[in-house]
């Protein structure tokens, strides 16, 4: 549901999660708590008490993996994240976060732009050989055997008060993902949109608990939750989007992971009480919950977390 009061304003933040099925994980069990996810978040306000009023959009990109070696080709998941520094000024430290494949070459950020939204951008050209204190310092730590988590804090100050749409781009995404067409060609995009209000008091982008990298099952139930939580006491809720490309750009031939296949096409797979496979987000408490997938390889899914 999509709920605005008074003059609430929205901004969008872009985050992307990563999923990964195999056949045969977890046979005894139907429904599989799995850690791991970003997302596309948006927020709402009504109370007035922020300038900084978030509307967050995440990329969650689910894959079920052919074999135990299966080689993606970069980028998994990512997200932006924006924090007031000072709330006499229109100063803030961005964040970007990305997921990406260890056994890949490509490195997250190698020729990325960080769009600001104000006319001005950042490339990033990070080599892997970036020192703090760069402008294109990524720092990058392992978080699974299989996962690099990679991430840039930028400080940067806004000419004046209105909304401004930060964004991230870069291309590599994931090769051969099923439920889109020539993923590989789509560029990896996440975004989150700044307002700032003179009449609207501080505020900052909820936060993400659980990492976007996920195991799941074919046949079984996955169910996930992002851990979002609001610092400032906002009430957040959820809804499903299209994976994007670009700003208001869509990625090529989308369709949602229960329907990648031609309609009853068996590879859709069936729900456990043998029906149609479903997709559902909870609006209210952000559980995603596939029901169930039907064949292995990687999925893309993208949502919006709304801030009230």
């Amino acid at each position: 549901m999509h709920f605005v009061k008074e003059k609430a304003q929205s901004n969008v933040l872009f985050v992307s999660i990563f999923v990964t099925l195999i056949e045969n994980l977890a046979r005894g069990a139907n429904i599989l708590p799995l850690p791991g996810f970003s997302v596309r978040v948006t927020f709402f306000n009504p109370s007035m008490r922020s300038l900084l009023y978030l509307r967050t959009l995440l990329l969650l990109a689910f894959s079920l993996l052919l074999s135990e070696h299966a080689m993606a080709t970069h980028i998994r998941a990512g997200e932006i994240t924006a924090r007031r520094v000072d709330p006499q000024s229109f100063t803030y430290e961005i964040t970007l976060t990305g997921y990406a494949d260890r056994d890949s070459q490509v490195i997250f950020g190698s020729n990325g732009t960080l769009d600001f939204g104000d006319g001005t951008s950042l490339v990033i050209n990070n080599d892997g050989n970036t020192q703090p204190g760069d402008p294109n310092y990524v720092s990058r730590e392992p978080l699974t055997a299989d996962t690099w988590v990679y991430q840039m804090k930028v400080r940067h100050t806004f000419p004046s008060a209105r909304t401004y749409v930060v964004s991230f781009r870069e291309f590599y995404r994931n090769e051969n993902v099923l439920n889109m067409d020539n993923s590989v060609n789509m560029p990896f995009y996440i975004e989150t949109v700044i307002v700032i209000d003179p009449f609207i008091g501080v505020n900052n982008t909820p936060q993400l608990r659980v990492p976007p990298v996920d195991k799941a099952a074919v046949g079984k139930v996955y169910l996930h939750n992002p851990g979002a939580y609001d610092i400032d006491g906002d009430s957040l809720s959820y809804r499903l989007v299209i994976c994007q490309q670009d700003n208001n750009v869509p990625v090529a031939n989308y369709r949602f992971p229960p329907n990648t296949f031609p309609e009853g096409d068996p590879r859709n797979g069936t729900s456990l009480t043998g029906g149609e496979p479903f997709l559902t987000l909870d609006e209210f408490t952000g559980d995603l919950v596939w029901n169930t997938p039907g064949t292995r390889g990687e999925y893309n899914v993208a949502f919006v977390v709304e801030e009230w």
